[in-house]
């Protein structure tokens, strides 16, 4: 059969029943089940759901970056028509860094302590894209100033640890976006900031996107966060992703007991009593290595019945459409 190159996908990016695992003494434990994804251009799709339920490991399987010894097991990761998948390290070092980008969770970890800033964005335009030192060095500052780094001309010259958490992740947003990557890949982008820089961070790559017109895939346990920023949202529970759909679907009418939890659990003033009310989900996660037959949430639901050990798994209807695993909550 002959591909044709020149047809645009219709997607940006497709995860196509996505299966990463990783060894243990019980056998393999699978951190992503079946996942599939949508993603169009200049489109945000945020993954959220507690910790360990499977979407850093998602996350980094588009760029084949999934920590060892895990690794992907089946399933398709469609990058605007090709597939990642198996493709070589030299391959994939194309793509990852210059068409891809990541922000990772922990800016002090991702920077280099023994390098100035200027020297390791400078890199980048060097190394990557071919600028002279001069214009790489004047790329480098207006970079800095764009993501709001005060005074980057002296700026440039500071190491990692002469920065708060919050200018090195801008610094981090600087290095992702410094190559014009048509997707921005960000793990829990504002994990380690407060609520304040919290939302500088967020507004900072909204607006980059806006400008750049680049898709994101951003991954965050916070459906505030979730909800605040992305078009599109997929709900990730012990691997598997149980309901996805637009934004506004997602939160006005929720078809998933997990996604009805996870908003019950945001954070809501009651003026009348002058305080905060928080709503917990009950019992824990599963062991993904010893999940109960049909829905791993049903330990954990309030509205769990016998009939949910036979539920398959498979989203009940494909992206772009809201679709839902629970077989018993409303259409």
């Amino acid at each position: 059969m002959v591909v044709d190159t020149n047809v645009k996908a219709t997607n940006l990016l497709e995860v196509r029943e996505l299966t990463v695992g990783f060894p243990s003494r019980r056998g393999v434990v699978l951190a992503a089940n079946r996942v599939n994804l949508s993603l169009s251009y200049s489109r945000t799709l945020g993954l959220v759901g507690e910790s360990g339920c499977g979407k850093s490991v998602t996350l980094r399987s588009v760029i084949a970056m999934v920590p060892k010894p895990g690794e992907i097991l089946s399933g398709e990761v469609l990058w605007d028509g090709r597939d990642l998948i198996g493709r070589s390290s030299r391959e994939m070092r194309a793509i990852r860094g210059r068409e891809i980008t990541m922000i990772f969770q922990d800016p002090g970890a991702s920077l280099n302590p023994v390098y100035s800033l200027g020297v390791q964005i400078s890199e980048i335009f060097r190394v990557r894209l071919g600028f002279s030192r001069k214009d790489a060095y004047d790329r480098t500052v207006d970079l800095l100033r764009s993501v709001g780094i005060p005074s980057p001309a002296e700026r440039i010259r500071n190491y990692p640890h002469q920065l708060s958490g919050g200018m090195r992740q801008r610094v981090m947003i600087a290095m992702a976006v410094a190559p014009g990557p048509r997707l921005l890949l960000a793990d829990e982008p504002t994990t380690a900031v407060d609520v304040t820089i919290q939302e500088q961070i967020l507004s900072l790559l909204t607006e980059l996107q806006q400008e750049s017109g680049m898709a994101m895939l951003l991954v965050s346990h916070d459906l505030g966060v979730i909800s605040q920023t992305c078009d599109d949202i997929a709900v990730m529970y012990a691997g598997y992703v149980v309901e996805c759909g637009s934004r506004d679907e997602i939160v006005s009418s929720p078809r998933h007991p997990y996604t009805r939890a996870l908003l019950a659990a945001e954070l809501v003033f009651e003026p009348s009593e002058h305080r905060s009310r928080l709503e917990t989900i009950g019992g824990q996660p599963p062991d993904l290595g010893d999940l109960p037959p049909g829905c791993p949430f049903q330990q954990r639901c309030p509205h769990a019945k016998q009939e949910c050990s036979d539920v398959p798994m498979v989203l009940d209807r494909p992206a772009p459409e809201h679709g839902s695993t629970c077989p018993f909550m409303g259409v």
